[in-house]
């Protein structure tokens, strides 16, 4: 598997292995600043083992998908890639005319093609060069009656054919090109099997209006190379060329470059060389160039990104949830530590200290499941290649076997552990905005009444001013905490206030709809869309203080008909866009958080609804009960 959404496999590794190490550093940073609340975090770990149980099983959901679906990637890839390099063997390049038939098959071309493309590419990484003749053509077998549909007949040069692989029988004996007589061929077992002939039968193809007999000297069971997935029937290039009727042409030239069967169609500087080796003659000449091993194996490479896009698409809806898991787990055990989390403010513990509080404790926790979850997804892996493999085991020439590369094991150990952590520390700055007398007494938060950016701009400058002040002092340590941590840390809470504020999410929903238009990309306009319709009414909340309902309902109902209804785009003067498999996940996640924010800012009439028609006689206090305590917390409760 070399790409995941369309990105790149290396590049998004090292940037999350990076991400993942700085994230570490800055934990570890702060820990052994504040070993009180480091002790205090690990304190509970063990004191509550079920809830830790279940937060760690909430938060390896996400690792495991990943890893199952890296898994099971990496063996189609691979088992694709095989299959490939099976049928192609040694073969690279393919060079053949321009002009086709009225098959639409090339025409011939002089055999001394082969020479000349064989001195064009002297210098270029190439390992052979040989000249092919091949042709398509029924056959059928008269002792049994049997057919072949397709039969690819080639005519090889016993002189180059061993640099293309050898034939091999059944018992692994290598059978000779080169000592064929007139009229004689080797058969591939697919072919021997469909025609069920064996050494010594004969069999004829129909090339014309007369069929041919050919008497089969061997079958070969693996070996060659071909550029045809059709069964086929191995003969000497001059008997081919009679059988056929064109003495002195051939069809094809084979080149191999240098390397095996795969490193020699992957290497792309390999490729680009003998292509450029080759470009002044081809075009002299009419003729083409085609790297059939490089197209096939990044056809290989692109099904099995294309399963595990689909694996993780299905997942993501899981993934989804567990990061809600992981948000509710945290703000439930906030809810839960309430009171000591207010007794430990009133000794003089800061929000910081909450904050770091919480994300020691997320950190272990995210360290733990990302192991746990990365290792069980192997193990899932496995056994969904098996039930593939008995799924797939009647396909010809495809064999499933399980492969995970070491690099995806840390591609999924990083994504899992990076987006849990991330969930881990937004959850954690979010619970430690409490009132410390409110926390005390265990009553309710007053409503967030929101600031302005100036006060948001003032608190990201704060760290960096304080820097300079310690750095004037000579302390070197501080400033460097206050410019490396806590600065960023500042920067990153004023990038999260203006961006649910509603300005930077109109900006980048706008940049992100041209973008989608740029590139062709459905998904990506229509997420620019669905942000301009939350962020605007967001920053009309924000500049005229509107009331959260009114807002949260508009933006909620501007998602949900955005997505539900299938829009004209192209009337309205947009091109035609490409929708990618990841539209399902950016369709599910807009049209849920539409619904909810309409019924969660409206839940008090939906509440007196269900209270009027149900909370009636004996039932009353029991509905009006299980109702008042879901709207006692909103966001939970959403």
């Amino acid at each position: 598997m070399e790409s995941l959404f369309g990105v790149p496999i290396g590049p998004l590794t090292v940037a999350l292995t990076i991400v993942f190490v700085l994230a570490l550093a800055i934990t570890a940073f702060f820990a052994l600043r504040n070993p009180v609340m480091l002790k205090m975090a690990l304190r509970n770990i063990p004191r509550r083992r079920a809830q830790t149980v279940l937060i760690v099983l909430g938060l390896m959901l996400a690792t495991l998908l990943f890893s199952a679906s890296f898994a099971t990637g990496d063996t189609l890839t691979r088992s694709f890639r095989a299959a490939a390099v099976q049928q192609l063997g040694l073969l690279d390049v393919l060079v053949y005319s321009d002009e086709l038939d009225a098959s639409g098959a090339p025409v011939p071309i002089p055999q001394e093609t082969a020479d000349a493309v064989r001195a064009a590419v002297a210098g270029a990484p190439v390992d052979a060069v040989a000249p092919v003749l091949s042709v398509h053509a029924p056959a059928i077998s008269p002792a049994s009656g049997r057919n072949v549909p397709v039969l690819a007949v080639l005519g090889l040069d016993p002189a180059h054919v061993d640099a293309f692989g050898a034939y091999l029988d059944a018992d692994g004996r290598e059978l000779s090109v080169g000592g064929l007589s007139a009229g004689e061929a080797l058969l591939s077992d697919d072919a021997a099997t469909e025609l069920r002939a064996a050494p010594g039968d004969e069999f004829a193809v129909y090339l014309g209006r007369t069929p041919a007999s050919i008497r089969i000297a061997g079958v070969f069971e693996e070996g060659g190379s071909s550029h045809s997935p059709a069964p086929r029937a191995v003969m000497r290039l001059a008997d081919a060329q009679e059988l056929l009727g064109e003495p002195g042409g051939i069809t094809y030239v084979y080149l191999s470059l240098d390397g095996d069967a795969i490193a020699g169609g992957t290497s792309e500087a390999n490729e680009e060389a003998a292509l450029a080796a080759l470009s002044g003659y081809l075009d002299a000449n009419g003729l083409n160039a085609e790297a059939v091993k490089g197209d096939a194996i990044e056809a290989a490479d692109a099904a099995g990104g294309q399963v595990a896009d689909f694996f993780l698409l299905f997942g993501s809806f899981s993934i989804m949830a567990g990061i809600l898991l992981i948000a509710l787990i945290f703000v439930m055990l906030a809810a839960e530590r309430k009171r000591e989390l207010g007794i430990a403010r009133a000794v003089a513990a800061q929000r910081g200290h909450v904050i770091r509080l919480f994300t020691f404790e997320g950190a272990v926790y995210s360290l733990l499941a990302a192991a746990v979850g990365s290792g069980l997804g192997v193990v899932v892996g496995l056994l969904m290649v098996r039930i593939m493999a008995a799924a797939f085991g009647t396909i010809e020439g495809l064999t499933i076997t399980f492969s995970f590369r070491w690099q995806s094991l840390l591609l999924a150990y990083t994504l899992g552990m990076v987006s849990t952590y991330t969930v881990v520390v937004v959850s954690a700055w979010r619970v430690s905005a409490l009132n410390i007398v409110r926390a005390v007494r265990d009553i309710p938060e007053p409503p967030h009444e929101g600031h302005r950016i100036g006060e948001w701009w003032r608190g990201a400058c704060v760290p960096y001013a304080a820097g300079w002040r310690a750095l004037l002092r000579f302390r070197v340590h501080q400033t460097l905490g206050l410019w490396l941590f806590a600065g960023p840390w500042a920067f990153a809470k004023l990038v999260g206030a203006l961006f649910m504020s509603g300005y930077l999410m109109t900006l980048l929903g706008a940049w992100l709809i041209n973008a989608g238009i740029d590139s062709g990309q459905e998904g990506t306009f229509l997420l620019g869309i669905s942000l301009v319709c939350a962020g605007v009414p967001f920053a009309i909340r924000h500049a005229f203080r509107i009331p959260e309902r009114l807002v949260y309902t508009v933006a909620g109902a501007l998602l949900v008909v955005l997505w539900i209804r299938d829009w004209n785009w192209q009337a309205l003067g947009v091109p035609e866009l490409n929708a990618g498999i990841q539209i399902f996940i950016i369709s599910a996640g807009a049209l849920v958080i539409g619904a909810v924010w309409i019924v969660m800012y409206n839940a008090n009439f939906l509440a007196r609804v269900v209270t009027r028609v149900m909370g009636r006689g004996s039932l009353a206090p029991v509905v009006r009960t299980a109702v008042a305590y879901p709207m006692a917390s909103r966001f939970r409760t959403g």
